[in-house]
């Protein structure tokens, strides 16, 4: 097994102010327009989840409507890691 050693605060954990790091942070508009790109690029229809950004304040998300069913491209707000993922037995995101 290999183990993974994830940046300080990657899941929003900054907790002592004053004594911790300034949080780094990935512009939103920029992950959005480039998702934007990718969608022109492959001719299929996106939605940015900016409702989203009020429960999960540590990540930015836009659904791609590919068939049989929708991609989900996450971001980190304060790392550039992203993630793909599908939905859940509901259809709704987060699984």
């Amino acid at each position: 097994m290999t183990k993974m050693n994830l940046p300080y605060g990657i899941t929003g954990g900054y907790y002592m102010p004053g004594e911790d790091p300034e949080p780094p942070s990935i512009n939103k508009f920029d992950f959005y327009e480039r998702c934007k790109k990718i969608a022109l690029k492959k001719h299929v229809k996106y939605e940015i989840l900016r409702d989203l950004e009020e429960d999960y304040k540590n990540f930015y998300a836009v659904k791609f409507f590919f068939q049989p069913k929708p991609i989900y491209v996450v971001v980190n707000v304060a790392h550039p890691f992203v993630a793909f993922c599908l939905s859940d037995e509901n259809g709704k995101f987060g699984n």
